[in-house]
């Protein structure tokens, strides 16, 4: 560019002096009587002075479009380098994955007639989809938008679980007659006949109970107290344990969200004589009070046996004696279990199972 002025040559109003005028200047003074003008005034904004400042001022507007397409060039580049490098990505072969697996939990609940989990697992696939089409840049979003969407998706995958056991838990029941229930006069009959039947059999009944309220929870707990379940019982907020005076074992269970009760019988067990091993692994035991039992596992390196006809007071004075041979390593004692170890790293476990009965292994 030329640093040669615009100049033109001007007579002052005031003195009629001769001005020399850069016209390039906002503000003029004359040399003779030193009074200030203003350049456009003095010149007339002349066309020639018109045209100079539109031609500056376009220059000035065609600088800044040209920044601007830069910069939106670079964005552009950026954008397509980011979209690139998530398709490549571990991250979109994940999130695809993902959608494969939610279809075919979608597909594979509503083909077994979980529809609510069904319906979650569609939800979640459409989350996933949409995540890697925002990322992929085929749906012009906000990064935040991308984020809630994949968040969303994962965390459905707890109420789906939840709504499958729902619906199998509806899909699975069906009508039962309590008189078919082998170990049905032991206990008093559950208002509902809906439910599955899991287990029944002269030495256990293990079932759900199918569309029971709380109140209907509570009404057969007081009926089973009734009927003679009240040894050792044990109550939380939604569960019942005790035994009755033949030794039957009873547990019940309230699941408020599918609103099931849950009944848990076993017959008492026929225990007989027993001699304590003087081999293997139960040789570093001391030898029970009891007589009576049953020993399950005698083996040179597991040993297991269920001792009747021992009381509380015998179970903790058993501990003592096993605390005595050696058994005081990491122990943990409760009031109806004991654990340890001794220095050899062998693990003992002793219970108490109720109703006279510990359990030794």
């Amino acid at each position: 560019m030329s640093d040669v002025k615009s100049m033109k040559s001007v007579v002052c109003p005031r003195c009629a002096g001769r001005i020399d005028v850069d016209t390039d200047s906002e503000i003029v003074k004359c040399q003779y009587c030193g009074v200030s003008y203003s350049t456009a005034n003095l010149l007339g904004d002349s066309d020639a002075v018109r045209v100079e400042k539109i031609r500056t001022e376009t220059n000035k507007d065609i600088e800044l479009e040209r920044m601007r397409h830069e910069r939106e060039k670079e964005n552009r580049k950026d954008e397509k380098e980011n979209i690139q490098n998530f398709k490549k990505s571990k991250f979109s072969k994940v999130l695809i994955i993902f959608a494969i697996i939610s279809i075919l939990s979608c597909v594979m609940s509503f083909s077994v007639g979980d529809t609510l989990s069904g319906i979650c697992a569609a939800i979640q696939t459409a989350l996933f989809i949409f995540a890697w089409l925002i990322g992929s840049g085929v749906v012009k979003l906000k990064k935040l938008v991308y984020y809630i969407a994949i968040i969303s998706a994962l965390l459905l995958i707890i109420p789906f679980f939840g709504l499958m056991k729902l619906d199998s838990v509806s899909d699975n029941s069906e009508k039962f007659n309590w008189n078919d229930i082998v170990l049905g006069s032991v206990l008093p009959e559950p208002k509902s006949d809906e439910g599955k039947i899991i287990i029944n059999s002269d030495e256990s009944l293990y079932m759900n109970v199918c569309d029971s309220s709380r109140n209907d929870y509570k009404n057969h707990l007081a009926e089973c107290e009734k009927m003679g379940f009240s040894l050792e019982s044990e109550r939380g907020t939604d569960s019942f344990s005790a035994f009755n005076e033949d030794g039957y074992s009873l547990e019940l269970r309230y699941y408020d969200h599918n609103s099931e009760i849950s009944i848990n019988l076993d017959a008492p067990k026929k225990y007989g004589n027993i001699s304590w091993p003087s081999i293997g692994i139960s040789a570093k035991l001391p030898e029970p009070k009891s007589k009576t039992g049953i020993i399950e596992i005698d083996a040179s390196d597991e040993f297991r046996a269920e001792i009747s006809e021992t009381s509380e007071e015998e179970y903790n004075n058993y501990i003592d004696k096993c605390i005595e041979k050696g058994f005081n390593v990491d122990y943990n004692k409760g009031r109806n279990l004991f654990e340890a170890y001794n220095e050899k790293g062998d693990l003992l476990t002793i219970r108490y199972e109720g109703f006279n009965v510990m359990s030794v292994s």
